[in-house]
């Protein structure tokens, strides 16, 4: 099921990024879209290795009388990463104007 909403995530965002791609070197700006993309998501998983590699998050918490690890930590902040970019696609639109000659 995790790949199935993957490869709809993924489709999602390449067909956005393409609408957004202006015409003239669409395949160079596709391709640096995409390593930029990447690179970020190659990032993400790295940084959060090392988060959990150099113990930064506190390995054992207690809230509302609920015992929770670092992961329940990570998993918190991926929730509220999530809430965020959530709040922020209703800006998309008023970012990237279309443009009037189309």
């Amino acid at each position: 099921a995790f790949s199935l909403v993957g490869g709809m995530a993924g489709v999602a965002v390449t067909a956005e990024m393409l609408a957004l791609i202006p015409a003239t070197n669409k395949s160079l700006s596709t391709a640096f879209t995409m390593m930029l993309f990447n690179g970020g998501i190659a990032l993400a998983g790295m940084g959060v290795s090392r988060v959990i590699g150099w113990n930064i998050l506190s390995p054992a918490w207690r809230m509302l009388g609920r015992d929770f690890t670092a992961y329940d930590s990570l998993i918190l902040c991926f929730a509220g990463m999530v809430l965020l970019m959530l709040a922020a696609i209703g800006l998309v639109p008023s970012i990237a104007k279309k443009d009037p000659a189309t």
